[in-house]
C-alpha cells in the first residue's frame, strides 16, 4: 500500500479521514478551484510552462497545464498568479538553476507499505517546497511560522520527504519551506529547518507513521465508535 505525506496530514488532523484516503474508500474529490490555481501557480514558477491561449471561454480565459486538460480561470485569478510569480522569481531563480525539480522519489516501508515524495524541488542537498499562504496565516516570526508549520502539517511534510529520499542515497538533507503571501505584496519568507525543528519533525514523522500503519491494519478502525461523556 501507498503512503503519501497527505494521508499523514489528514491522519493527524481526523484520523478516519487519512485512513479513508489510504484504503481508497473516499469518494473522488474534484479540485477546488484553490487548489488548480495552486497547482498552475507551482507550474509557472518551476517549470515555466503554462501555455496561454487567447480563446475566451465564459468568464475565464483557457488555460493547459502541461497541454493536457484546461482550467478555466477568471482575470483575477490570472492577474494574481502573474502578480506571485513576479514576486517570487527574483528571490529563487538561483535557486531553481541546477536543482532536480518535481522528481517522483520511492522507498519500502516494511512488507506490505511503500512511501512516496515528490519535493517541489532539491537543491545542495535542501528540500524545498512552495506554499501561498494567506494573511491571516501570514505570521512575522520564528515562533509564529514554527506554530503554523505544525499546524498545516509541514514540518511533517518535509520529514516525511527527508526519509524517502534518505532511502533513496541523499545524506545529510536540509528542508525549507518558501512561504508566499497570496494577498499583495506578496511577502516571501524562507522557512527553514534547524538541527532541533528537523529532529522534532522527524520524530513527529516516526511515531505518526506506525499510529498511521497500525490504524490502517485496525479491521475495526473505521467503524462506528461508542463515547461516554
Amino acid at each position: 500500500m501507498r503512503i503519501r505525506s497527505t494521508y499523514l496530514k489528514k491522519f493527524i488532523k481526523m484520523p478516519e479521514e487519512g485512513v479513508a484516503a489510504a484504503l481508497g474508500v473516499l469518494p473522488e474529490s474534484q479540485p477546488t478551484p484553490a487548489m488548480q490555481t495552486g497547482s498552475i501557480l507551482h507550474a509557472q514558477i518551476l517549470e515555466k510552462n503554462i501555455l496561454w491561449t487567447p480563446k475566451e471561454h465564459g468568464k475565464g480565459r483557457q488555460f493547459s497545464l502541461d497541454g493536457e486538460g484546461k482550467i478555466l480561470l477568471n482575470p483575477e485569478t490570472i492577474k494574481s498568479i502573474i502578480d506571485i510569480d513576479r514576486a517570487v522569481c527574483p528571490v529563487i531563480d538561483e535557486l531553481l538553476d541546477g536543482a532536480v525539480i518535481e522528481k517522483d522519489f520511492i522507498c519500502d516501508y516494511d512488507i506490505n507499505y511503500y512511501l512516496t515524495a515528490k519535493p517541489d524541488f532539491l537543491k545542495d542537498n535542501c528540500i524545498y517546497d512552495l506554499k501561498t499562504v494567506t494573511s491571516s496565516l501570514w505570521r512575522n516570526d520564528a515562533d509564529g511560522w514554527r506554530w503554523a508549520a505544525s499546524y498545516n502539517g509541514w514540518d511533517l511534510q518535509m520529514a516525511h520527504y527527508a526519509y524517502v529520499l534518505e532511502q533513496n542515497g541523499y545524506k545529510n538533507l536540509n528542508a525549507c519551506i518558501i512561504a508566499v503571501l497570496k494577498e499583495p505584496p506578496h511577502s516571501v519568507a524562507f522557512l527553514r529547518f534547524g538541527g532541533v525543528s528537523m529532529a522534532c519533525a522527524r520524530d513527529k514523522h516516526r511515531h505518526v507513521l506506525e499510529e498511521f500503519v497500525a490504524a490502517v491494519e485496525d479491521e475495526k478502525f473505521l467503524l462506528p465508535k461508542t463515547f461516554e461523556i
